[in-house]
């Protein structure tokens, strides 16, 4: 048995107050004013500076890194690599194919092996040129074509790849794809190629981490 119909309530005279609105950016001016804070403006007692050494190599099997030298190094408070971090996350929560730092190799120039917390900027930059990275320097894969050709080890830049370097493979069909197709006047077969883009123009990574008297990390 339902219940009693429910109305909905009633609209105002003036209509929505948000949508088919021209509304102002709600950090818009502050941003146009130079009010707007950023990481890069907050500063914490006893903070420490973070550096990342990145890959000179598009692709290379890391043999070993010395950290010794960096550690050494008067300022520095702490140094770690991929083996510190050893289990994968993803930006995509289903796609967990990436380490925080290179593990065994690395996939791109720029990709991150080691890091270095220090007490000034200065010095976790000059506590990365100590670090001695040994690099096995392995076949570049430069485009999709390559990389699907070559299902070899030598060749294979993702690591998490079931198969060669396809990182996931998905079909979706809807509805009778072939029937459609013979019963078409017209079928066109062409191969499309996008150049990519990002959603923003630029995006700077930072973060804080500031740890709390809970234990938390804030």
């Amino acid at each position: 048995m339902s219940g009693p119909a429910t109305k909905a309530p009633p609209r105002t005279e003036t209509g929505f107050s948000v949508i088919g609105k021209r509304n102002r950016k709600v950090e818009g001016r502050r941003k146009v004013t130079g009010s707007a804070v950023y990481a890069d403006d907050l500063s914490f007692p006893r903070m420490l500076f973070a550096k990342i050494l990145r890959s000179p190599h598009a692709h290379a099997r890391i043999r070993s890194i010395d950290l010794t030298h960096a550690l050494a190094h008067p300022g520095v408070v702490a140094a770690c690599t991929g083996q510190d971090m050893p289990i994968p996350y993803g930006i995509i929560p289903w796609t967990r194919d990436e380490y925080a730092l290179g593990l065994d190799k690395v996939a791109y120039v720029g990709d991150g092996v080691a890091c270095v917390a220090a007490l000034d900027e200065r010095t976790a930059a000059e506590a990365l040129a100590l670090i001695d990275v040994d690099y096995e320097v392995l076949p570049n894969v430069l485009t999709i074509e390559d990389a699907l050709a070559h299902d070899d080890e030598p060749h294979q830049v993702n690591a998490f790849a079931k198969r060669g370097n396809l990182s996931k493979h998905v079909a979706l069909t809807f509805g009778d794809v072939e029937g459609a197709l013979l019963a078409s006047d017209v079928t066109i077969e062409e191969t499309f190629e996008y150049a990519g883009s990002t959603h923003v123009p630029i995006e700077p990574h930072c973060a804080i981490g500031v740890p709390e008297l809970n234990g938390v990390i804030t």
